[in-house]
């Protein structure tokens, strides 16, 4: 949540389809918490901002797939020990 407690248009997004009336709202309200999260701690890149290397585009995005992969295995290796 930003600072101010205000929700980000993102949660206020994912929380318009939670229906409160549903008994099981607090899973789906923890779910989005979920995703909110993990949309947080996932890492963006951008060409003309993170291209320190002077790849072209192909290189650069292969680049970033590949740590992105190593960051999911990081990921799964931590949820594994």
């Amino acid at each position: 949540m930003p600072i101010g407690g205000e929700p980000s248009p993102r949660e206020v997004e994912l929380m318009s389809r939670v229906v409160l009336a549903d008994p099981y709202s607090a899973f789906d309200r923890e779910k989005v918490k979920g995703i909110l999260k993990e949309e947080d701690e996932q890492e963006t890149y951008s060409y003309e901002k993170d291209n320190i290397g002077g790849l072209n585009e192909e290189e650069f995005e292969k680049l970033i797939s590949e740590r992105m992969l190593r960051i999911k295995f990081e990921k799964e290796k931590t949820k594994c020990t």
